[in-house]
């Protein structure tokens, strides 16, 4: 790399050029600036958080994790309150530039979010679970927000420190929750599972022979760190995204041998963790993302007079990649090893669900349902999501989705690679070197992080069990973050302003070392790993005071300003306010209820603030089918009736309204519910065809039927679902985990063959489950 003429060593550079606009408005200007500074520090916290949060975008909980559900574990309303935090900030930020008349520079991602946007609305419109469908969108187009706030915050070195400090801080409390739970955790949870199994699976109302309790006893075995994610591979995207952060701020600081060498070590001890969370991928991509920041690095100054060609080659690479996965995956039907296998299945059923939905698509977070309907039985997992976020895009948003990406992707490459090629050693972001600022940013940050990581853990302090919990976080977990940000913010002072490049060079291997995991797994499934990805894609597109000189299109203030304040109307409207409350109602039902009758006067009021939702009609439909009253049993059919209308693609549903209609036709033996069940079983073995649970579920009312009417056409169907059901069991592999054992396998064989006997009828009450 080239030397470079340090900028000059004054104390402290103003963010915008002083002028007589700003001289005549100096009320104006001071409310700006703290509008500004106000905004930078709230997505400072909120964007450093959000790895070290379970977010979710589901209300919903499966059986297992109710077992262990809390009410301070996070729900969509923290997703929701964190959203909005980000575009209240926006608006300030916005609301700032336009007081100042600060123009607003353009990212190259505008004309492609605008087309997401019409695709999430488009999507949502035809999505079966609405309400997921908006938490999902909401989300995603925040990110892109982000990524063109953080284009205009950046605008000196210090806050560019700031914020890659708080991510890198950030993966070391990650690190710590590693450590904490591959020597201590795992071993403890084994021990207590092992203990406490059978009462466990028993309250689940699942066998111990049943293919789930395999399937979570080797997560438990497999030991893979996953921070606190639910997923080890997320952590594993997650600390490679930590890692290029300390990275970038050691690129602040190139020239200081010792401060740069000292986040050289820290960064590389980030990638190293990533070897506990056992993600081959992540390991891979990181590795190819080192490569690409060694050799960029060394060749960035050759190459800036050429960036087009640079461009264009880079976008050659990924194009050949890409033909290359597909033929050879087309030639031999999978990709080499087991996980890529797993990946190239999603592959194939996400290509069927983008052609029959090419319009509109299935709706975001709804790809679950569709997968479902087209999985072949020698695909062995349910998913959420294609593993590919490409596919994912055109699969949930549709054809229009995958245009606008396309724009995102193309626009955001056009303008960083420009800004890249034209900068001169002082043309990046003025140096802030006044220790005393840079002081109370580390103290203010400090103090944000404990307050925020407080209210986020309130849920938590009802008890003393859940405040010795609190404690321990924050002692443990907290104070690494504290101190982790300001040794990070300590090694990284100083430096010049021509060493933006370097900096920037780290960001932009560590964002396509994101992007290429996110090719093969789900990293950007999660607001913990989307949100930093976001922050950083935003520093690549940073330009400094000489911005037109850039070639950087900029806008008036007014234009941002609008955008932030209908964005975030429309978050409070679509998503904060119904899903706060809801949830909010949810967690009081769940947790803080013990009387049944004002559980369910909960579940009522949560269904009622949230119409879109079907968590709480469908829960509601729980708690009153185990009363055993015939009253609570009709209502709680009605309730599952409207959990349906709002989710008519959730097969979970309809399996439980025939579980209910089958347990009102024994009590009552009313001909209608047990035709009803039928009926509801029909449309679950239509929504899951490779199910074989499912048929035998359809199987066993249609003997139920039979018996009841002393024969009919009812056995045959039931023959042919049984046979259906052994035909679907035997195509799963011999190592499939959820290939029934034996005696399931024996049973339903035993039923096939009476139904072949013509004299022999089945008694009611005699299913097969």
């Amino acid at each position: 790399m080239s030397e470079r003429t340090p900028s000059h060593p004054a104390t402290t550079y103003s963010n915008e050029p002083r002028t007589s606009v700003r001289a005549a408005h100096g009320g104006h200007h001071h409310l700006a600036d703290s509008l500004d500074v106000a905004a930078f520090y709230v997505i400072v916290l909120v964007v450093a958080m959000r790895p070290l949060l379970s977010e979710t975008y589901y209300s919903g909980l499966e059986s297992v994790s109710r077992q262990s559900a809390s009410l301070g574990d996070p729900t969509p309303a923290t997703t929701a309150w964190l959203d909005f935090a980000f575009w209240a900030a926006a608006v300030a930020a916005a609301v700032g530039a336009l007081l100042q008349r600060r123009r607003w520079h353009l990212t190259g991602i505008e004309i492609g979010a605008g087309i997401l946007l019409v695709a999430a609305v488009i999507s949502t419109l035809a999505a079966s679970n609405k309400r997921l469908a908006i938490n999902g969108s909401a989300n995603w187009l925040t990110a892109l927000a982000l990524v063109m706030l953080m284009a205009n915050l950046c605008r000196d070195r210090m806050r560019i420190g700031l914020l890659l400090a708080a991510l890198g801080a950030s993966g070391l409390a990650s690190m710590a929750r590693c450590t904490m739970q591959v020597k201590a955790d795992f071993a403890d949870t084994r021990q207590h599972y092992e203990k406490t199994k059978t009462d466990f699976w028993a309250k689940q109302g699942v066998p111990l022979d049943d293919p789930r309790v395999e399937l979570y006893e080797r997560r438990l075995r497999a030991g893979e760190a996953s921070g606190f994610f639910a997923l080890s591979n997320t952590q594993g995207a997650w600390l490679s995204l930590a890692g290029f952060s300390i990275l970038g701020l050691r690129g602040l600081v190139i020239r200081k041998r010792w401060p740069a060498n000292g986040l050289l070590v820290v960064a590389l001890a980030t990638f190293a963790m990533i070897w506990w969370t056992g993600s081959k991928g992540a390991m891979i991509a990181a590795t190819i993302g080192l490569v690409a920041w060694v050799v960029l690095t060394r060749v960035q100054d050759d190459l800036r007079s050429r960036w087009r060609l640079a461009l264009a080659g880079g976008w050659l690479c990924v194009a050949g990649l890409v033909c290359a996965t597909i033929t050879y995956g087309a030639a031999t039907g999978r990709l080499p090893t087991d996980s890529l296998r797993f990946r190239w299945n999603y592959w194939q059923v996400a290509r069927q669900i983008i052609t029959d939905h090419v319009a509109t698509g299935v709706g975001a977070l709804n790809f679950d349902s569709a997968y479902l309907a087209r999985k072949p039985i020698q695909y062995p997992e349910e998913i959420r999501d294609p593993h590919n976020f490409v596919l994912a895009v055109l699969a949930q948003w549709g054809l229009l989705g995958g245009v606008g990406l396309v724009f995102v992707l193309v626009g955001a490459s056009i303008v960083s690679g420009r800004i890249w090629g034209r900068r001169e050693p002082t043309d990046g972001p003025p140096p802030m070197y006044d220790p005393l600022v840079r002081l109370q940013w580390i103290v203010a940050i400090a103090i944000g992080f404990f307050i925020l990581r407080v209210w986020l853990m309130r849920g938590w302090l009802g008890d003393t069990s859940g405040s010795a919990y609190v404690f321990f976080d924050l002692g443990l977990y907290g104070l690494t973050w504290i101190v982790g940000f300001a040794g990070l913010r300590w090694l990284a002072r100083g430096g010049w302003t021509g060493d933006l490049d370097c900096c920037q060079v780290a960001c932009l291997a560590g964002v396509l070392a994101f992007l290429l995991h996110s090719l093969i797994d789900v990293a950007m499934l999660y607001p913990g790993t989307l949100m930093p990805f976001a922050a950083m894609a935003g520093i690549l597109l940073v330009v400094g005071p000489a911005g037109r000189k850039l070639g950087a299109a900029t806008v008036g203030g007014a234009g941002p300003a609008a955008i932030a304040v209908v964005g975030t109307l429309a978050l409070v409207v679509f998503t904060l306010v119904p899903v706060s409350r809801s949830n909010s109602l949810l967690s009081q039902a769940r947790f803080l209820t013990p009387d049944p009758t004002q559980a369910r006067r909960l579940y009522e009021q949560a269904a009622e603030v949230d119409p879109l939702d079907p968590t709480a009609p469908a829960d509601l439909a729980g708690l009153l089918a185990a009363s055993g009253d015939p009253a609570d049993r009709a209502a709680a059919l009605q309730a599952i009736g409207q959990a349906t209308v709002r989710d008519p693609q959730q097969v979970g549903l309809y399996r439980m309204k025939a579980g209910l209609l089958e347990q009102s036709y024994r009590q009552t033996r009313s001909m209608a519910d047990l035709i009803a069940a039928v009926g509801t079983a029909r449309k679950v073995a239509l929504m899951y065809p490779s199910s074989p649970d499912d048929h035998v579920m359809l199987g066993d009312l249609l003997v139920e039927v039979a018996a009841a009417e002393g024969g009919g056409e009812s056995l045959g169907e039931a023959a042919i679902h049984y046979r259906t059901a052994l035909d679907l069991d035997a195509a799963r592999g011999p190592q499939e985990v959820r290939r029934w054992p034996p005696a399931r396998r024996q049973l339903v064989e035993t039923c096939l063959r009476r139904l072949q006997k013509p004299t022999t009828t089945r008694p009611a009450g005699d299913p097969t489950t």
